[in-house]
Formats: C-alpha cells, structure tokens, sequence
C-alpha cells in the first residue's frame, strides 16, 4: 500500500495504481479509502464498468444499498454504456 500511495503522491491520476490502491483497501476493510479511490477513478472514467460495479459494491459493503443502485442505474442508463455494463 505505501508504494501505491507513493506513486499516487507523484502522480495523483495514476489509474492502474489507484485501482489497485482501492482493491487492496477494500480487501483490508478500510471502506472508506476504497470509497474515495473508487469514487475518483468513476468521476475520471465514468462509463467504466469495473469501477461503476465496484463503487456499487464498496457503497453497498458500506450500507449503502441505495446508493449502490443508483451507481448501477446511472451506469445502465449512460449514453456510454457499452454491452459490458450490466453483465456481471
């Protein structure tokens, strides 16, 4: 993790370091780094599935069940939506 925060330090938008940065803190039960990780990686890559889906999934970890679903909903009805979305 520090190796990630380092390079994220050099370069704040280093997405590959910041999805792994995010999976990892979701995996040590720090929720709401994974929600900040994941939450900037949607704002830059939007119509993104894997970070749509896991944003959903951090949200709902969280209690977040209907935030989780509007993520999902916003996801499925997006103009960019690509035959990806939705397919889990």
């Amino acid at each position: 993790l520090r190796e990630l925060d380092r390079a994220l330090a050099l370069d704040p938008e280093l997405s590959p370091a910041r999805w792994r940065r995010a999976v990892q803190r979701r995996s040590s039960g720090d929720l709401a780094g994974a929600l900040a990780d994941v939450e900037h990686l949607v704002r830059r890559h939007p119509a993104d599935d894997a970070y749509c889906r896991f944003l959903a999934h951090v949200r709902e970890a969280q209690g977040d069940r209907a935030g989780a679903l509007a993520v999902l909903d916003r996801a499925l009805a997006s103009p960019a939506a690509g035959p990806g979305v939705g397919a889990a």
